[in-house]
């Protein structure tokens, strides 16, 4: 659980409440030996796929201990729920407030501070509470300004480095170019941890990482040549070269078995029915710091060479498999998994002098996920110039935001985990989403016309949130589901003024004066 709010009982001070980021209210009537979770299944507070939505204010009401006071995190308005009836209520909120914190104060009270002020209720109506200090957070300084300037509203498609020369490179210049794009993300350290041009670092040399596939000189070149910004890709805690790497030094360990870790993925032979185990991501340590200074380096050189962005992905740890027998040597007492991330990160920055971005799974973007995976958004912020968000909604649960049309739910996942993520990193990044360009599962079923609208849904969404461009993924680079529409629609999108609010609106529940 990622705690955010807590609330103690004014008469009994064994019993705690406490808010979490996405799984909702516990409260302990004994100190903390033991918790329930509040049935809140059935209120506007649950989100569906057993996800709540986040619980930024919790204060338990002096004058009847049976009622709670609830506010949700993103401006989804305050709550009240009374534990003896089970009802949940909304209470209204002056036009444009919301609210974060709560408490009762001596008289009974109810207060709540936000991004708009503080605010104290009396007699069913609010007023606002004025504070000595400023409720402000400083800005980006002037380089980190130019750096998102440099990359603000860039759109764009992902290129595979097999594609990234010759007549394939040309093809999908032109295809840029005719969409009304202006941006293509090249693997220059791929999922294997091959570096993908004719790298000069002695050190991937002696990895023997070094496998070109394409001219760097070259893609710059016509890329620039077509106005077209070079974002480069670099895989980094997911590399089999530096796991094999001397051997194993680097690599996650295992230590029941004293042997590299790996997630063993049973295969079946389709004309023997033979079984075996073949391991399938190889991962790093991310608390090594020789790990570290292997991907600066590349960094380095691809700054050097002339790229737009560099983008870090896999900055994380590994999520599947027999994550208890994991263990990570270089790490130190004390250290957490964000920790080793904002290690890494702090380092780029010092190195990296031109923009830099990193991809996140969606719901690390879209809610505050602690440290199962190290990856925090808020964290990564501080660093990176831009985020993009991996919001593809073939990977969220169905269920998720309890909404039927899967065109609806698409553009909702994208306009909803965009304004979120952009209230997260309260503009210290920009947000530029990778958009789902490609069909699986039940998808494949979908015709050329709704398929296209898919997509345009996908963009609806980020665009009307005030996404900072986005990046259309197809690992095969097949881009067929991108319409024609989808020129006029970037050009209308460049010339979009101003953003729309980043607070999200709620409009559920039963409201009460």
């Amino acid at each position: 659980n990622y705690l955010t709010s807590v609330a103690l009982s004014p008469s009994n001070p064994a019993r705690v409440v406490l808010g979490t980021s996405f799984n909702g209210i516990f409260e302990s009537p004994d100190g903390g030996r033991s918790w329930r979770r509040l049935p809140l299944q059935n209120s506007p507070l649950f989100r569906g796929a057993n996800f709540y939505e986040e619980i930024a204010g919790v204060a338990i009401n002096p004058s009847d201990e049976r009622e709670l006071y609830v506010s949700l995190g993103f401006g989804y308005g305050l709550f009240r729920y009374h534990s003896g009836t089970g009802r949940v209520t909304q209470v209204a909120l002056p036009d444009g407030i919301r609210l974060g914190s709560l408490y009762f104060d001596g008289a009974g009270r109810l207060h709540g501070v936000g991004p708009h002020g503080h605010f104290r209720r009396e007699a069913d109506q609010w007023h606002a509470v004025e504070t000595p200090v400023s409720l402000g957070r400083p800005g980006p300084t002037p380089e980190a300004r130019e750096r998102l300037a440099a990359v603000a509203d860039l759109t764009g498609i992902y290129v595979r480095p097999d594609h990234a020369s010759g007549a394939r490179l040309e093809a999908h210049l032109d295809f840029v170019r005719r969409h009304g794009m202006n941006s293509i993300v090249v693997d220059v350290k791929d999922d294997e941890g091959y570096i993908t041009y004719n790298s000069q670092v002695d050190l991937f040399r002696r990895t023997r990482a070094v496998r070109p596939r394409f001219d760097m000189a070259e893609l710059i070149s016509r890329a620039h040549a077509e106005g077209i910004s070079v974002i480069a890709r670099v895989v980094v805690f997911k590399d089999a070269v530096l796991f094999r790497y001397d051997n194993n030094r680097h690599a996650v360990w295992n230590t029941q078995a004293n042997a590299p870790w790996g997630n063993l993925i049973r295969e079946i032979n389709a004309e023997t029915q033979a079984e075996r185990m073949v391991q399938r991501e190889f991962w790093v340590d991310p608390f090594d710091p020789f790990v570290w200074e292997y991907n600066i380096a590349l960094g380095r050189e691809l700054q050097e060479l002339g790229v737009d962005e560099i983008q870090f992905d896999y900055i994380r740890f590994p999520s599947d498999g027999n994550l208890a027998l994991a263990s990570y040597r270089s790490q130190r007492p004390g250290m957490t998994r964000i920790d080793a991330l904002e290690s890494f990160l702090r380092r780029v920055r010092e190195e990296i002098t031109i923009p830099i971005s990193t991809d996140l799974y969606g719901f690390n973007s879209w809610y505050r996920m602690g440290n199962w995976i190290g990856q925090s958004i808020e964290m990564v912020s501080h660093y990176v110039d831009v985020i993009s968000p991996m919001y593809y909604p073939s990977h969220f649960p169905r269920d998720f935001l309890r909404i039927a049309d899967y065109l609806e739910w698409a553009e909702a996942i994208y306009y909803q985990g965009t304004r979120r993520s952009r209230e997260l990193v309260e503009g210290r990044s920009l947000i530029r989403p990778y958009v789902q360009a490609f069909l699986i599962g039940g998808e494949l079923s979908m015709d050329r016309a709704r398929y296209t609208e898919y997509l345009m849904r996908q963009l609806e969404g980020s665009r009307n949130a005030c996404a900072s461009g986005y990046t259309l993924w197809n690992f095969s680079n097949r881009y067929y589901m991108v319409p024609d529409r989808i020129g006029p629609f970037n050009r209308e999108w460049a010339a979009m003024s101003g953003c729309p609010p980043s607070i999200a609106d709620a409009d559920e529940g039963e409201a009460e004066s």
